[in-house]
C-alpha cells in the first residue's frame, strides 16, 4: 500500500487512523517522550563522529599494511598465472635505425583523426598490431633480396650459417641477448608464413589488447624500450591457433628487423609488484639487510620456522606448511636463485638422411628425470642412465650445466596407485657420466663426467609424506655426512643400505676438463 493511499483513505480504518496520529507527532516531541524511558539504551555515536568508528591502533598498522601487501601480491601472482595462457610482451626500441615506434605513433594520430570524422575504422589495437606485422614481413623480404643485408644479419647473429632466423635468449653472464643453444632455427619462409597467419587472425574478437604498459619517454636514452602487451582471447578456437603461432614466433630474431622482441609471459613479478615486494618484504629476501622493529618484535615471539614459511610464501611457494615433493621444491626454488648454470636442456632425436630430427625437446628445467623404461632394475646408476639414453629416440643433453639435479624413478603409478621402488642403487666411485649431443645436427654423443656431491633421501611411502634427509659428499674423499633436522650430522665411511634403497634426488657438479682445476 502506497503512502498516498494511506493518507487519503487511512482515516476510514481504525487501525491506520491510530498509527497516523502517532506518526504525526513532531520529532522533537517524540524524542522528549523517549528520553526518559527507563529501558532506553544510550545513543550510539553516528558513523563518522569521534569514537563511533573503530580506529586501527598504531601498533596494528604494520600488520594491516603487511596483510594488504600480501593480498596484492597474491592477486598479482594469480594474474600472472592467467597471463600464461593469454598474453605476450613486445619490447620495441624507442630510438635508433629501423625502430617502428614512431611510425606506429603517427598511425595512432591519423586513426584518431579518422575516428573524429566519424569514419568506420577498426579498433586501434588491431590497426597498430596489423601494421607492425605487415612491416616485419616487408622488411624481411627486403633483407633477403639484399646480399649485404643478409651478411650483416648473420654478423649480428640474427641468421645462422644456413640463413635461418635463430631463437635468442638472455645470457646473464654476458648481460646480452645471444642465440639459443637448444632451440632449432626457423627458416625465412616459415617465419614470414607464420607472421602472415598471425596477421590474418588479428581480429577484434581474438586480440583483446595491444597497448603500451607505460608512456614512452619523451627523451629516450640508448637502449630504452617501450613495453607493449598483447592479449589473446580464450574462448574462440581461432584464439588457440593465434596463441600457438605467437608461441612459435616468441624469442625469434625475425622481430629484430623492426627493432622489437616478442617474449612469452612468465610468472615473475614486475613493475609495481616488484616495488611493493621490495618495500614490504625486501628484508626477508635480501640476506644481511636490516629487519624493521615491528618484524623483530614479531619474530621474537615466533619460531624462526614460521618466518621461513613466510619467506617462501612471499616468493610464491604455495602452502609452505604442507609437505611437498622435494623435486617440486627444487624446480621451484632454483630459478628464483638465478642459478642459470644449473638449467638442463635435453632432447630425443631420430637419425635421418640430412642429419637428425628432434622428436622431443624439453624446455630448460632445474631437474633431469631419468625416466628410463623399466625404471631402476639392476641397482647400478650407470645402467639406469644408459637405459634412459638408449631408447627408440636417443636421449641426451644439449648443454653441459655446471650443476645438475638427477631425479631417480623411485615412484611408479599403476591404475592410479603410486608405489615406491626400493631397489638399492650403487654409485661407481661417486662419479656420474651423462651423454651430450656433439652438435645440433647429429645423434652422436660424448660423455660428461660429474661428481656426486649430495643425495636427498626420502624415508616413506609417498613423496608427500614421510621424512627427507640429506647426504653431503666431497669429491675425492670417501667419507660422507648424513644430515637430519635438528640432529648433529653423522659421519659415514660408506653409504648405508638405507641411503642406497631410498635415494631420490642426486646433486652433481661437472668435473673440469683435463688440465683445469676446479672446486666443489
Amino acid at each position: 500500500m502506497t503512502t498516498e493511499v494511506v493518507s487519503v483513505f487511512g482515516n476510514l480504518l481504525p487501525g491506520l487512523a491510530t498509527n497516523m496520529r502517532e506518526t504525526s507527532k513532531q520529532p522533537r516531541e517524540m524524542d522528549r517522550e523517549t528520553e526518559n524511558a527507563p529501558n532506553k539504551r544510550p545513543k550510539a555515536a553516528r558513523r563518522g563522529q569521534r569514537g563511533g568508528r573503530r580506529q586501527i591502533a598504531d601498533e596494528n598498522l604494520n600488520s594491516v599494511v603487511t596483510l594488504l601487501a600480501n593480498l596484492s601480491l597474491q592477486q598479482e601472482d594469480a594474474l600472472n598465472r592467467l597471463r600464461l595462457d593469454t598474453s605476450f610482451t613486445f619490447h620495441l626500441q624507442q630510438q635508433g635505425p629501423g625502430t617502428i615506434l614512431l611510425p606506429l605513433f603517427k598511425a595512432g594520430q591519423e586513426w584518431q583523426q579518422k575516428q573524429k570524422k566519424g569514419e568506420n575504422v577498426p579498433p586501434m589495437r588491431i590497426v597498430a598490431l596489423g601494421l607492425l606485422l605487415k612491416e616485419v614481413v616487408a622488411r624481411v623480404q627486403l633483407m633477403v633480396g639484399d646480399p649485404t643485408a643478409v651478411e650483416n644479419a648473420m654478423k649480428h647473429q640474427w641468421l645462422d650459417q644456413q640463413k635461418r632466423f635463430v631463437y635468442q635468449e638472455w645470457n646473464s653472464a654476458t648481460k646480452k641477448v645471444e642465440p639459443s643453444a637448444t632451440a632449432k632455427s626457423l627458416k625465412v619462409e616459415e617465419a614470414t608464413e607464420l607472421i602472415n597467419q598471425v596477421a590474418e587472425l588479428c581480429l577484434p574478437d581474438l586480440v583483446t589488447r595491444f597497448c603500451a604498459q607505460r608512456r614512452p619517454k619523451q627523451e629516450p636514452q640508448e637502449g630504452d624500450k617501450a613495453v607493449f602487451l598483447i592479449e589473446v582471447a580464450m574462448r574462440d578456437p581461432r584464439a588457440d591457433i593465434l596463441h600457438q603461432k605467437l608461441r612459435q614466433l616468441a624469442n625469434c630474431a625475425v622481430w629484430n628487423v623492426v627493432g622489437a622482441q616478442l617474449q612469452p609471459p612468465n610468472q615473475q613479478r614486475h613493475g609495481l609488484a616488484m616495488a611493493l615486494q621490495k618495500e614490504a618484504y625486501g628484508h626477508l629476501l635480501v640476506p644481511g639487510s636490516r629487519i624493521p622493529d615491528a618484524w623483530q618484535k614479531a619474530l621474537a615471539k615466533t619460531h624462526w620456522d614460521a618466518a621461513m614459511f613466510l619467506r617462501m610464501y612471499m616468493l610464491g611457494w604455495a602452502q609452505p606448511n604442507r609437505q611437498h615433493d622435494v623435486s617440486e621444491f627444487i624446480q621451484f626454488i632454483i630459478p628464483k636463485l638465478a642459478w642459470t648454470d644449473s638449467l638442463v636442456h635435453w632432447e630425443a632425436r631420430v637419425a635421418v638422411e640430412e642429419g637428425c630430427t628432434t622428436e622431443i625437446r624439453e624446455p630448460a628445467a632445474p631437474l633431469l628425470l631419468l625416466a628410463a623404461p623399466g625404471g631402476i632394475q639392476d641397482g647400478e646408476l650407470d645402467t639406469l642412465i644408459l637405459s634412459w639414453h638408449l631408447q627408440a629416440q636417443p636421449h641426451a643433453l644439449c648443454t653441459a650445466p655446471t650443476h645438475i639435479f638427477l631425479v631417480l624413478p623411485r615412484y611408479t603409478t599403476t591404475n592410479g596407485v603410486t608405489r615406491k621402488t626400493r631397489v638399492p642403487l650403487t654409485f661407481n666411485n661417486r662419479c656420474v657420466h651423462l651423454p651430450i649431443f656433439r652438435s645440433e645436427s647429429s645423434i652422436a654423443c660424448d660423455w660428461l663426467a660429474y661428481d656426486l656431491i649430495s643425495i636427498i633421501v626420502h624415508l616413506g611411502e609417498s613423496v608427500l609424506t614421510g621424512h627427507y634427509r640429506t647426504v653431503g659428499l666431497i669429491p675425492g674423499r670417501t667419507e660422507a655426512w648424513y644430515m637430519d633436522d635438528g640432529v648433529a650430522s653423522e659421519r659415514l665411511e660408506t653409504l648405508s643400505p638405507e641411503i642406497q634403497s631410498n635415494c631420490y634426488v642426486l646433486g652433481c657438479i661437472r668435473r673440469p676438463p683435463a688440465g683445469e682445476s676446479g672446486s666443489a
